[in-house]
């Protein structure tokens, strides 16, 4: 849960829920569902994506950012 003050929440439209991980990447951390790395690759390029784009906004706001670190 969250709330909207003193905060900069970016809501990302996927998320990972790793059920039963220890059937799931093994001591080699090698993933045995080709269906849910595919989704991890998926998530981890739109995460990359949010915070390539959000670095022109912390650049624009540049240091007034430091003033206003926390929002409202």
């Amino acid at each position: 849960m969250t709330g909207f003050k003193n905060n900069h929440v970016c809501f990302l439209p996927d998320h990972l829920i790793f059920r039963n991980g220890k059937n799931l990447i093994s001591a080699d951390l090698i993933c045995s569902d080709d269906v849910f790395e595919g989704r991890v690759h998926y998530a981890l390029k739109l995460l990359k994506s949010y915070a390539e784009a959000l670095k022109q906004v912390r650049e624009t706001v540049g240091e007034e950012l430091e003033i206003y670190q926390y929002g409202m």
